[in-house]
């Protein structure tokens, strides 16, 4: 009987022993999370994290990134140059000339109340002068 389904081509990954490096690690991440952790998937998720990275899906994914970032940042750019332009508008509009008030052709004249003093008189001081005339 022939095998027609195709495998992985990293599955001879799957089929190593785990190393001790990586029995302490997954330990140590349960130690540390409380999540039980299956050694084969640490020691698979380490070996292969870089082959990862350098796959033509995952750099796919970053490129399509990269591109929405750039798309994002020159949408924030043009806000802020539509505000920047509507406020320097804004800013050198010419301004409406104020209403004239309209003056009436007689003026009231105003009662004006006498004030009271507010100090009390004092007697003037007489001069030796003044004193000798008296």
């Amino acid at each position: 009987m022939s095998n027609t389904k195709q495998t992985p081509a990293l599955a001879n990954y799957a089929a190593k022993e785990v190393t001790p490096v990586i029995a302490a690690y997954a330990a140590w991440l349960e130690e540390q999370t409380g999540y039980k952790v299956d050694p084969l998937s640490v020691y698979l998720s380490s070996a292969l994290r870089g082959t990862f990275q350098k796959s033509e899906g995952n750099q796919a994914r970053i490129a399509t990134r990269a591109a929405e970032l750039e798309a994002e940042v020159k949408a924030k750019a043009a806000r802020r140059l539509a505000a920047a332009e509507a406020a320097y508008a804004k800013a050198t509009a010419p301004k409406p000339e104020p209403k004239a008030k309209a003056v009436p052709t007689e003026t009231p004249v105003r009662a004006t109340a006498a004030k009271p003093a507010t100090r009390k008189a004092t007697p003037a001081k007489t001069t030796t002068a003044q004193a000798a005339q008296a």
